[in-house]
């Protein structure tokens, strides 16, 4: 059985892909308890802004993509980007898990999080093609510069979050519902493997 974190998630994510009863169980959980979202407010105004902003942010499937993962892989990333101007979140993101670091103390009361650059980020620091360069003018000075270091990039905890399915409360990642079955999933598996039209099952 796999023990790093990046081969539990990718089992999990091929499980899901390749098992109904493993995708059924997940879709059931992510999309069971999030039906409607709806804010009301007094204050009319207010409530048109807030309703607006889930509408342009897409919030309602947003919400479902990080149960999703919450479920599958146990814990979920939420990035928020806030636009000043508006004074509105503008977009919201959802960070892979395997690129993820999460580091937590016993005083502290956030936890410290951290992206760990994929090639493609590395490419666009460091290309000098065009498409690249204009790719490397939206990302964020402190971005460009964590990455030419060598280093992994600290988020701000305003904007992003941490959603952990945590077994014990002192652990500092999530775990996915699919781990639990993960030994009866591999004997299934097994199984059909061992079926043939030849053999028959008494």
């Amino acid at each position: 059985l796999p023990r790093d974190r990046s081969t539990i998630n990718a089992w999990c994510r091929s499980f899901y892909a390749l098992n109904p009863f493993v995708q059924n169980a997940i879709n059931l959980h992510s999309t069971y308890p999030i039906s409607k979202l709806n804010i009301k407010c007094p204050n009319k105004e207010v409530e048109k802004f807030f309703n607006d902003m889930i509408q342009e942010t897409d919030l309602m499937n947003i919400c479902v993509q990080i149960a999703q993962e919450y479920w599958l892989l146990g814990e979920s990333f939420p990035y928020a980007e806030y636009d000043k101007t508006k004074g509105k979140w503008s977009r919201f993101l959802i960070q892979n898990p395997d690129y993820m670091l999460v580091k937590r103390t016993v005083v502290a009361d956030e936890p410290v999080i951290m992206l760990r650059p994929d090639e493609n980020l590395k490419k666009i620091v460091f290309s000098n093609k065009s498409v690249d360069v204009e790719q490397r003018k939206q990302l964020n000075q402190h971005i460009i510069d964590s990455v030419r270091r060598g280093d992994n990039i600290q988020l701000d905890n305003f904007h992003v979050s941490h959603l952990a399915r945590k077994i014990s409360p002192y652990e500092i990642r999530g775990t996915g519902l699919p781990v639990c079955i993960f030994r009866q999933l591999v004997l299934f598996d097994k199984l059909k493997e061992c079926y043939s039209e030849d053999t028959e099952v008494l």
